[in-house]
């Protein structure tokens, strides 16, 4: 039995990872940040309960554990949310030496807008976040452990809470952008991840993951309010405001949470603001395939599932 271990396994994604890796027999340790391994509710982007529910008790990871001691004998190590940690360049230091592989779960923000990208892309990183990741590939390299990188774009589905945010606006306010967006479903993701930490096809260092769909902003928009069964008033913002609306927004903080988010130039990535584009024919000739092949079906999964847990109207 493969002995694997997800830091990051109470998030969204990480969540996910957990729950695919189950179903494929693997022993799992799942680990994360103390707060969000004792989180109460889901509010917070906490889900332990889905991994309990798994038979796998979440360990919260304190301050300086003993790496080695507690990685000795996992064959494969997922980093979901990688962004999130801390002391990570020190982690991945501890680490080696150890016969494990690590299977890096970075985002394609990292190539920023324009064409569609394929892995052979340099990075153009716009955004914090963005740079971040960059840096983690980085020091993954640097640090010489075997690894993998997956490079997926504008994930959403069931337990995505900025999803849910989408879900129940009423009125957006965005820059209009013609641009198809790139999207993929979070177990797709979940699922690359184990494709190409086992499969003997998977011979390169790193894979984007999206889907088939090709959404335009309208078509995004038109998809949503089709699903949720309410009208979405789209209001276009030229570029200069919209940037003064999204500097307010950080600014401000909790004053002014409760107004409709800008489209397109947020920080945090957003179901309808997928604007980087890329190709995954590379993970495709490996002979991957995805369960939800179109954001259609997979945003109706993910609607139904927020309605059943009584967190959609």
């Amino acid at each position: 039995m493969p002995r694997s271990a997800v830091l990051g396994a109470c998030g969204f994604l990480g969540s996910h990872l957990c729950e695919v890796l189950v179903a494929a027999g693997h022993e799992l340790l799942a680990l994360d940040e103390p707060a969000r391994v004792r989180a109460p509710s889901a509010s917070q982007e906490s889900f332990p309960s889905v991994v309990r529910g798994l038979g796998v008790e979440p360990l919260a990871v304190e301050a300086a554990p003993n790496w080695r001691t507690l990685l000795e004998g996992v064959d494969l190590l997922f980093l979901s949310e990688p962004e999130r940690l801390s002391r990570l360049e020190s982690i991945l230091t501890d680490l080696v030496g150890l016969p494990l592989e690590v299977i890096l779960i970075s985002d394609a923000e990292v190539y920023g807008p324009g064409a569609v990208h394929s892995e052979e892309s340099l990075p153009d990183p716009r955004s914090r976040r963005a740079r971040t990741l960059i840096e983690i590939e980085e020091t993954l390299a640097d640090v010489g452990l075997p690894h993998v990188i997956l490079r997926p774009a504008g994930v959403y589905g069931p337990r995505c809470l900025r999803a849910l945010r989408e879900a129940r606006q009423r009125v957006h306010l965005h820059v209009g952008d013609p641009r198809p967006a790139a999207f993929v479903h979070v177990r797709d993701v979940a699922r690359a991840a184990l494709h190409v930490a086992t499969s003997p096809r998977a011979t390169d260092r790193l894979y984007n993951v999206a889907d088939e769909s090709d959404l335009g902003e309208d078509d995004a928009l038109d998809l949503l309010s089709d699903l949720t069964g309410h009208p979405l008033v789209s209001v276009d913002l030229p570029p200069p405001l919209a940037r003064v609306h999204a500097r307010a927004r950080r600014l401000g903080g909790q004053l002014l949470a409760a107004l409709p988010r800008p489209r397109g130039r947020a920080g945090l990535p957003r179901l309808d603001a997928g604007r980087t584009r890329c190709d995954a024919t590379r993970l495709r000739k490996t002979g991957f395939f995805l369960e939800v092949p179109d954001v259609s079906e997979g945003l109706r999964d993910t609607l139904t599932w927020f309605r059943q847990e009584g967190w959609l109207g």
